[in-house]
């Protein structure tokens, strides 16, 4: 699990660079049931599925510009944690970002069942509209 696990993590950390998340996209089938993050909320089922193509597809037309640094991780039962920090822009350059950064992987029997993300030092200015 470990090995699939990294493979996902790197898929997102290719997008989350350049904006394409194909590679990623590639690892998502309907067995993908846990979506959680902190600016989207927490889903389950075939809505998890629905959400994490949303934030894909909102990422592709808005796509960030982060590299991840400091990266270890955390096997428990059927799932992988990633800790790192992450440095760049977000949203297409409006916004710097500087942080850190959990993501947490499921599995089941190797086959991506779930995403949850956390992170920190959010720029209050993300909300205003």
């Amino acid at each position: 699990m470990e090995k699939i696990a990294t493979l996902v993590f790197d898929a997102w950390q290719e997008g989350e660079k350049t904006g394409n998340y194909d590679h990623f996209k590639s690892y998502l089938s309907e067995k993908f049931v846990l979506f959680s993050h902190p600016l989207m909320g927490k889903y389950a089922h075939a809505e998890a599925l629905n959400a994490i193509k949303n934030l894909i597809k909102e990422r592709e037309q808005n796509s960030n510009a982060l590299l991840f640094s400091e990266v270890s991780s955390f096997k428990k039962e059927n799932a992988v944690l990633f800790q790192f920090n992450s440095k760049g822009t977000v949203q297409n350059g409006s916004f710097s970002y500087e942080g850190f950064n959990i993501i947490l992987l499921a599995f089941d029997q190797e086959v991506f069942t779930g995403f949850q993300e956390y992170f920190g030092f959010i720029d209050p200015n993300w909300f205003k509209k």
